[in-house]
């Protein structure tokens, strides 16, 4: 069983209803206007106990966060296996400035001695953002190609925290990096999916008829998502 707290703040503010959410790593409670002392604290108890089982639940998801031991200093080097089950690696060493370089061997990062551990944190993911982007790149054309054949500007990968894809109307599709540490059926759903909504701009049926279509296994890799945790980078 977990026991842990999690700071909140009060703000109060001129809408109808009171509302919560979290905001690095803290639950913001916006009381609605207009409220008795005694409605007030009724809204923040309710609020802050939903909040808090949900914070519970979410805790009880495994975290895709392949560098932590770099992160908590437990080694200097890492091996990282991806998706494809290609492996890369990560060799840290302090420097001046942050800097990634590609060889033979994978990449390796160097990062100012002082530095606070989000900085080092963001530059690892964005550095396995850029060294995959061009794989993932043709996997999402080649995907596009044998299923709907919607005009795509650009692919990129993201070191997102709360979705594991978005699209625009203009063509540009943006995954999860931390998909690449799922599988060939999952990341293939999340492409499919974000593709789909070039047409349907929703999730209404005929977005999800379409996405049966080409995709007839959705609703378990749908399933095994919502029971993985983005990776917490600020």
């Amino acid at each position: 069983m977990h026991s842990f707290s999690i700071p909140h703040r009060i703000e109060r503010t001129k809408n109808k209803s009171s509302r919560a959410t979290f905001k690095d790593g803290t639950i913001v409670i916006r009381l609605a206007r207009r409220l008795l002392p005694w409605e007030e604290q009724k809204h923040i108890d309710v609020l802050l106990g939903r909040m808090m089982k949900a914070a519970l639940r979410d805790a009880e998801r495994p975290r895709i966060d392949p560098f932590l031991p770099l992160l908590e200093n437990r080694s200097k080097n890492i091996e990282i296996a991806l998706w494809t089950g290609e492996t890369l690696r990560f060799d840290l060493r302090a420097g001046k400035r942050f800097q990634a370089r590609s060889g033979a061997s994978g990449w390796e990062i160097t990062y100012p001695e002082r530095i606070v551990r989000a900085s080092l944190h963001r530059f690892l993911w964005k550095t396995l953002s850029f060294a995959q982007k061009d794989s993932i790149d043709a996997l999402v054309r080649e995907i596009n190609e044998r299923t709907l054949r919607v005009p795509i500007r650009n692919v990129s990968l993201r070191p997102m925290r709360s979705r594991w894809g978005s699209c625009s109307r203009n063509g540009n599709i943006a995954l999860a990096t931390a998909l690449l540490f799922t599988t060939k059926e999952l990341m293939e759903y999340v492409i499919i999916h974000e593709l789909t909504h070039m047409k349907y701009m929703n999730h209404s049926k005929a977005f999800w008829s379409m996405v049966a279509l080409h995709c007839p296994g959705y609703k378990e890799y749908l399933k095994a998502l919502r029971k993985l945790r983005l990776p917490s980078i600020t």
